[in-house]
């Protein structure tokens, strides 16, 4: 399992990364990192940060909220997709299925979680994504040029699961290419593999701005 939290978070106005942020009382990154812990199948947690928050993790994250699934905390790349490979690095090497989850995603369910690991199981790469329900439009110099059926396309979420020797290809062949990717899935992707699609929740949402911490807190409100 990997949560990658190594971004600098520039477009979220706060003393702090957003994925330490807090959100009902806890630091974002810990909401999810709480479910993953709980659940018997996974069985390590390797954490992806920027470096110089690297003991503030350690002390004021991991060992405060007992995290007893973190085996390894890393320094993380430039890109997102460096940091996710200097992960999969430091799993541990008997490890069959890898999880990457993105810190800033506090609201996944463990019910989420455990759908998608099934489905990975059986079919080597899966990723939590939800249909969208808006009408899509291609535009091109602020003017419509096409309509696409929304029926087709889905927004792609985390945790996002494969076979580790899988994904480590992907990521190399990614790497002897140049090509940077958006998720793990539009790597594993260029393998010719097919990717599994396991439906996620709209609450699973990604925090990006402080209006989103706002959403998220009033989404655990409802929750409860």
């Amino acid at each position: 399992m990997i949560v990658v939290g190594a971004g600098a978070g520039k477009r979220f106005d706060h003393k702090l990364p957003k994925q330490f942020a807090n959100l009902a009382g806890r630091p974002v990154i810990v909401h999810s990192l709480q479910k993953f812990d709980r659940i018997k199948s996974v069985s390590e947690i390797v954490v992806v940060l920027p470096k110089r928050f690297l003991n503030y993790f350690q002390t004021e994250i991991c060992t405060k909220y007992q995290l007893k699934k973190v085996s390894r905390i890393i320094e993380g790349g430039s890109t997102r997709q460096e940091s996710v490979y200097r992960g999969l690095a430091a799993v541990d090497k008997q490890t069959n299925l890898v999880l990457v989850h993105d810190a800033v995603r506090p609201l996944v369910t463990e019910d989420e979680i455990l759908r998608l690991i099934k489905v990975a199981l059986k079919t080597k790469a899966a990723i939590l994504a939800k249909p969208l329900r808006d009408t899509v439009k291609q535009v091109q110099q602020s003017k419509v040029v096409k309509t696409h059926p929304r029926e087709e396309f889905w927004l792609a979420q985390t945790p996002q699961a494969f076979e580790i020797q899988l994904l480590k290809k992907a990521y190399r062949k990614a790497m002897v290419e140049g090509f940077e990717g958006t998720d793990c899935s539009s790597l594993v992707e260029r393998l010719g593999v097919s990717v599994k699609v396991v439906e996620g929740r709209s609450t699973n949402l990604k925090i990006t701005q402080r209006e989103d911490l706002i959403l998220a807190e009033g989404m655990l409100k409802c929750s409860r």
